[in-house]
């Protein structure tokens, strides 16, 4: 898996120091650059995280390209990277169901009501559990192109798994209320109305 794409470091730069500018004052590089006078204008450091998933899609997308016009060695290297990370995935669901993974939980988070620790163990159950399944898709994608080459079946087959998996994340990446929270309240039925 020794592949070294073109502008790789560059993108880890870029990654890693949005990363640290992010974190904000919770990492000595803030304030010594808010010492320098080079940070004071800086209100919301979270935002430089944006600067990390751009470089991050823009990089991802030239490397698929990469992979399905026909690099086998980039394309070798993804199997393996989504077969390693769906196992870890596999290994972390096993242990979501465990007795210790409760009190790990609560050890790692703080003290929660147990209602509430039950209600987000089993969010991570489902979601190690989603995380290991995709993984394994996406894998079994990529082991396809290796064997054939890329067909419009392969890229229609590949969209609709990407939507399904976006529809399922989607609640989570643009949260929405139910339609019944903009409805007026009972009691604004009993207020005189406005004439303007």
């Amino acid at each position: 898996f020794a592949v070294r794409p073109r502008g790789g470091r560059v993108v880890l730069l870029v990654v890693c120091f949005s990363a640290l500018i992010a974190l904000g004052e919770h990492t000595p590089l803030f304030k010594w650059l808010y010492d320098l006078g080079l940070a004071r204008t800086i209100r919301y450091p979270e935002k430089f995280a944006l600067m990390a998933i751009f470089v991050t899609i823009v990089f991802a997308s030239m490397m698929f390209d990469r992979i399905t016009r026909g690099d086998q060695e980039l394309l070798h290297a993804a199997i393996g990277i989504l077969l390693a990370t769906s196992v870890f995935a596999g290994i972390a669901t096993v242990f979501t169901f465990t007795p210790w993974y409760q009190k790990t939980f609560v050890a790692l988070w703080g003290t929660r009501p147990p209602n509430e620790t039950k209600f987000m163990t089993g969010l991570y159950q489902i979601d190690w559990a989603v995380a290991t399944v995709r993984g394994l898709i996406y894998a079994g994608f990529l082991y396809w192109l290796d064997r054939r080459k890329a067909s419009r079946a392969w890229f229609m087959a590949l969209l609709l798994v990407t939507a399904v998996d976006l529809c399922y994340v989607g609640r989570e990446l643009i949260p929405t209320f139910p339609r019944n929270f903009f409805d007026a309240p009972p009691v604004a039925a009993t207020l005189p109305r406005s004439k303007a």
